[in-house]
Formats: C-alpha cells, structure tokens, sequence
C-alpha cells in the first residue's frame, strides 16, 4: 500500500491557508469577470507583470486578461472611499457648471451657451 508523504503540521497548515486564499480569489473571479466588455492596454512594471502571471501559473486564472481585471477590481474595491471623494468633486463641478449656465441665462449681456 502506497503512503502519502508525512508532511509537518506547519506545511500542512500552510497549504490549508493557501487553498482557502486561492479558493477566495477564484470565487471573488467569478463576478468580476462577469459582463466585461472593454479593453484596455496595460503597461506593467516586470515586478506587477510577475503577479499577474504567477496568478495564471497558479491556474487561478486562465489568462493575464483575466487575471488584470480581477486585481484592477480589487484595487478599486480597496480605493472606494477615494472614488467616493472623486465622485463628490465631480459633483461640486456639475453644481458649479449648472449655476454658471444659470447665471449666462438671466444676465442678457452674456451669450447663453445652450444657443451656441
């Protein structure tokens, strides 16, 4: 009868906590692949390009396409209150934008921008 190779508790725990991760990341894949329509060039540093690639090897992926987009959703998922306080900005400057055009339609010596 064949054994399996006694490994040490440590390794087998590791291993364990590997699986679980990559289990995470694979799951997490799924609804961020979903529904993806655009492309994008990318320029990596070899250090990045390494992690997209050791994601394929691992066959946690099956491309570097996917593997991009699944760390780009994360990274955005990771900076949410940052898009947020982006998002606020933008809408100071629609506010601003809406209150200049306001502005252009009551005075008559300045030239209305929705007739030009």
């Amino acid at each position: 009868m064949l054994r399996k190779p006694s490994t040490s508790s440590g390794e087998g725990d590791r291993s364990k906590n590997i699986s679980k991760r990559v289990e995470t990341i694979v799951s997490g894949a799924a609804g961020v692949l979903a529904g993806r329509e655009n492309g994008v060039i990318v320029h990596l540093d070899p250090e990045h390009l390494k992690r997209v690639d050791d994601m394929v090897k691992a066959r946690v992926f099956p491309d570097r396409s996917e593997s991009v987009a699944f760390l780009v959703g994360e990274g955005i998922k990771a900076s949410a209150t940052l898009f947020e306080k982006i998002e606020e900005g933008f809408e100071k400057i629609r506010q601003a934008e809406q209150e200049l055009q306001a502005l252009r339609s009551d005075s008559p010596a300045l030239p209305d921008q929705s007739e030009q």
